[in-house]
């Protein structure tokens, strides 16, 4: 027969008892192995590194930096994004001063691989006489007949004067170093292609023409040769058969003197 006891009962008998009662609970502790305490060790310290090595990546990924390939793309639309600006820019407007390598930079747009005209397909001349009336007077009329005279200093002097030309800037600094002079000092190559343009406007198959005061370098009757046309003849004055232009010139037989 079971008996039930009342919580009053059991107070009771605990004041009676020696041993003393208590509300709270006291957790059993665990007598573990060494082995047994190792182990969990390290399985922590497993767990804690695995963690943190995972948000060290996570931060990594986060700050690593643009691919290389990014890199390039950027620049490219950088470098696109620069040219649409230089292109519009008012190429009307004149400019106040070249430097050299703007300068080599129109006279390489101007080069040409292949010269106006093919040999044969003109009879172009040359001397370095100072003007027209001077070649005139010094060259015979069957010489002269049905020729075209030109002369570079006109060329030169029209874009000069020609407002928003292109080379208007620079030829007016270099006139104002050197005022009525300054054709005689224009930048290597400058002549040539400013003659060039003309030749290309004016000048037509089978024309006999007739250029003066030109070339005052072989630099200048090189470039001259190989990017307008080749020469039949040049005609110079007796006094300046020691000049280094009638040398280059006389190698070819194509020297006259007057």
């Amino acid at each position: 027969m079971i008996r039930t006891i009342g919580r009053h009962s059991i107070k009771g008998l605990c004041q009676r008892s020696s041993f003393p009662v208590r509300s709270t609970i006291t957790p059993a502790r665990l007598n573990l192995s060494f082995n047994m305490k190792m182990n969990l060790t390290s399985n922590i310290s497993y767990v804690t590194r695995g963690y943190a090595s995972t948000a060290k990546r996570g931060n990594s990924t986060q700050e690593e930096l643009p691919s290389f390939k990014k890199l390039i793309l950027i620049g490219l639309a950088g470098t696109a994004v620069f040219v649409l600006a230089v292109r519009s820019l008012d190429q009307n407007k004149p400019k106040t001063s070249y430097s050299e390598e703007e300068y080599q930079q129109v006279l390489n747009g101007l080069k040409r691989k292949v010269a106006i005209f093919q040999p044969g397909e003109i009879d172009m001349q040359l001397t370095t006489l100072p003007d027209i009336k001077a070649a005139e007077k010094r060259l015979s009329k069957q010489e002269i007949q049905s020729t075209i005279f030109i002369d570079p200093k006109d060329i030169v002097d029209n874009h000069k004067n020609t407002p928003d030309d292109k080379y208007k800037a620079l030829l007016e600094n270099i006139y104002k170093v050197y005022a009525n002079d300054y054709y005689y000092h224009l930048p290597q190559g400058l002549l040539v292609a400013l003659m060039l343009d003309y030749v290309k406007e004016n000048v037509h198959k089978d024309d006999k023409v007739v250029i003066v005061d030109f070339p005052k370098t072989i630099k200048d009757a090189s470039n001259f040769e190989s990017e307008i046309a080749v020469i039949s003849k040049i005609y110079i004055p007796k006094d300046e058969s020691e000049d280094p232009v009638c040398k280059y010139f006389e190698t070819v037989n194509k020297v006259t003197l007057v």
